[in-house]
């Protein structure tokens, strides 16, 4: 039981750290402005292999399809160990992202990203996931970045 407690107390921890000062320089949203958002994952381990491959696709737009908002398309190469629970992933994005309007200007990020996905099992019935990226970022036009993010715990049951 003590270790459920310091395990809670690690991850309230976690979540403050990652959330500080998340919500600077946010856009305002125009509620009456309809959009899309266009999503598909996939994720796939080799056969009698410790590796595979996952990534997704996204397609965000304006008005629910011709006014791009962005486009990520992400993949990258994961790894099962034996010694560690999760699946563990390094790879590479591409996103572009438009202005809003009749502007048909974008811009261009690459990243590098390192992922982390542990499971854990509470009980019986229920199952949690946390989710902790890395991201090294080229954006047009701007300095070099980094970027932490963490998803402390994703429920199924």
């Amino acid at each position: 039981m003590v270790v459920v407690k310091l395990y809670w107390g690690f991850s309230l921890a976690v979540l403050f750290l990652c959330s500080a000062g998340s919500v600077t320089g946010a856009v305002p949203v125009d509620e009456d402005q309809l959009g899309a958002w266009y999503m598909g994952f996939f994720s796939h381990d080799f056969s009698d292999s410790k590796f595979g491959v996952q990534g997704d696709f996204q397609y965000r737009s304006w008005d629910s399809g011709d006014d791009l908002e962005q486009l990520l398309v992400r993949g990258g190469l994961s790894y099962r160990p034996d010694s560690l629970p999760g699946k563990y992933t390094f790879g590479i994005a591409n996103i572009t992202s438009g202005a809003f309007g009749s502007s048909s200007a974008t811009t261009s990020e690459t990243r590098l990203y390192q992922e982390a996905l542990i499971p854990q099992k509470v009980g019986s019935r229920l199952f949690l996931s946390h989710r902790g990226r890395l991201e090294q970022r080229w954006v047009d036009g701007q300095d070099f970045r980094t970027r932490a993010l963490c998803i402390i715990c994703q429920c199924a049951s």
